[in-house]
C-alpha cells in the first residue's frame, strides 16, 4: 500500500490494554491486570507490529505518538523507552513531536513519571474525573482526589510542563455546586489542559445494564454553561467540544483526528486511519482485540482487517463528523488536503444544509450556523450517505 507523503499529517496511536479493574463506564478495549497481563510479551509484540507496517508502507512521518488505554502507566519506563526507540528506529518522528501516555493517579508512581520524561514522554495526561471521593467510588475508579493532586504535583516535579486533567461531568446525583468544584480544583493544580466530558453511558458497560440515575437534561445543560464560564474566565480557551487549553497547548494528537488527518493504530484492537493514493482512497485498519491473539499474530497480515472507502460522500461526512466538532470554520484548501476532493465537492454535498440554514459559505471556507451547532446531529444527517442512512433504526435518524 503506498500512503500519501504529503497528505494529511500522520500520527501514531499505540494501545495499552490492561487496568487494574474495569470501569462500569468504559466501553474501550481493556482488561483488567488480572486476566493475563504480560508487560515483556506485549512490548515485543508491540515492536514486531512497528517493525512490519513501517516495512510494508512507504517512508511515515510522525507529527505526534499516543499511549491510550487501558492505564499505560501500569507499564514500567523501560517498557516505554524500547517501544519509543523502535518507533524512532523504524519511523520519521519530527523533532517537535508531542508524545502522550495517559496515567491513572491510582497506579502513578515517581519513579516512572521520570523514567517516562527521559524515555521521551513530553505530555501526560491524568485520568481524575472527579475531585469527589464520593463520586470516584461510584465510578469504580481506584484513586481518592488526593492521589490525583500528589500524581499531579509528581508529574510536575518529574519535569513534565504539558498536563492534561480528564475530568467529568454529569455524574450520579451530581450537582451544578459539584462540577464546578471539579473544574476550580483542577485549575488549582496549574495544568496546562482540562478534557471535560459529559458521563455517557455506552453499551456493552455495566452503568449501560445497570443506569445511575444521571442528572436531567435542564441539570446537565445548567452545568455545562457554568462549567465553559469558570474554565474561560481562568485562561482555558475551548477549542474542542470537551477541551480546553491554556497557553495554546493545544492536544495535537487529538486535533489531528478531528482535522480527519491520518492515524496509524497499533496494539490490540486499534484503529487506523490512512489516506492511500493511485489512486485516492481511505483504508481503516484495526488489529486484532484480545491481547493474547494480538500478541500471536503481531508482524504479520492475520494481525489486523482492513476495509477501504474510496465514495466521496462517504469521505466528505466522515471528513465533517470529524471538524463539525473544532470551534473553527472549515476551510477548504484543509478540506482538500486532507481528503483528496475537490471544495468544489464540498460545495454540493452542502446544498441541503445550506437551505434550511445549518451551515453557510464563506469566501474560502464552510462555517456552522448558530442552528447547525445547536442541532449537529441534523447538519450531519444532511451529509449522511443513503447507503448508511437506510441501516439507520427509525429512532437514530432524529437524534
Amino acid at each position: 500500500m503506498k500512503i500519501s507523503s504529503q497528505i494529511p499529517p500522520t500520527a501514531l496511536y499505540i494501545h495499552i490494554p490492561w487496568c487494574v479493574k474495569k470501569c462500569p463506564y468504559c466501553d474501550f478495549n481493556s482488561h483488567p491486570k488480572n486476566h493475563g497481563f504480560q508487560e515483556t510479551e506485549y512490548t515485543n509484540a508491540l515492536i514486531k507490529d512497528i517493525r512490519a507496517f513501517a516495512t510494508e508502507h512507504n517512508p511515515v512521518c510522525l507529527q505526534s505518538i499516543f499511549f491510550g488505554g487501558g492505564t499505560p502507566s501500569l507499564f514500567s519506563g523501560k517498557s516505554i523507552d524500547r517501544i519509543l526507540n523502535a518507533t524512532h528506529k523504524y519511523f520519521r518522528v519530527v523533532d517537535t513531536a508531542e508524545i502522550s501516555l495517559e496515567s491513572n493517579p491510582g497506579t502513578y508512581d515517581c519513579g516512572h513519571y521520570r523514567e517516562y520524561f527521559q524515555s521521551g514522554i513530553n505530555r501526560l495526561s491524568i485520568g481524575a474525573q472527579s475531585f469527589n471521593d464520593s463520586a470516584l467510588t461510584k465510578l469504580g475508579r481506584i484513586h481518592s482526589a488526593n492521589e490525583i493532586r500528589e500524581a499531579t504535583v509528581a508529574a510536575f516535579d518529574s519535569g513534565f510542563t504539558n498536563i492534561n486533567l480528564d475530568l467529568m461531568y454529569g455524574l450520579p446525583g451530581q450537582s451544578v455546586a459539584q462540577a464546578a468544584n471539579d473544574l476550580y480544583e483542577a485549575i488549582k493544580l496549574s495544568v496546562t489542559h482540562i478534557s471535560w466530558y459529559q458521563l455517557t453511558l455506552e453499551p456493552n458497560t455495566h452503568f449501560y445494564q445497570q443506569p445511575p440515575i444521571l442528572p436531567a437534561d435542564d441539570l446537565l445543560a445548567e452545568i455545562s454553561l457554568q462549567g465553559l464560564k469558570i474554565l474561560e474566565n481562568n485562561g482555558y480557551k475551548r477549542y474542542e467540544i470537551s477541551a480546553y487549553a491554556r497557553d495554546d497547548l493545544l492536544c495535537r494528537h487529538n486535533i489531528n483526528y478531528w482535522r480527519y488527518g491520518d492515524y496509524i493504530g497499533l496494539g490490540a484492537g486499534a484503529h487506523s486511519k490512512l489516506s492511500v493514493i493511485e489512486p485516492w482512497a481511505i483504508v481503516r485498519q484495526q488489529r486484532l482485540k484480545h491481547p493474547k491473539d494480538y500478541m500471536q499474530h503481531s508482524g504479520s497480515h492475520q494481525v489486523y482487517t482492513e476495509t477501504r472507502i474510496e465514495n466521496p460522500k462517504e469521505i466528505i461526512f466522515e471528513f465533517l463528523m470529524n471538524n463539525f466538532r473544532l470551534d473553527k470554520v472549515v476551510s477548504f484548501i484543509d478540506f482538500s488536503r486532507f481528503t483528496g476532493l475537490s471544495h468544489q465537492a464540498l460545495l454540493e454535498a452542502s446544498t441541503g444544509a445550506i437551505k434550511n440554514e445549518l451551515v453557510k459559505i464563506n469566501k474560502n471556507s464552510l462555517e456552522l450556523t448558530q442552528t447547525g451547532k445547536r442541532f449537529l446531529n441534523n447538519t450531519l444527517l444532511s451529509y449522511m450517505p443513503d447507503t448508511q442512512r437506510s441501516s439507520l433504526k427509525p429512532d437514530e435518524a432524529g437524534k
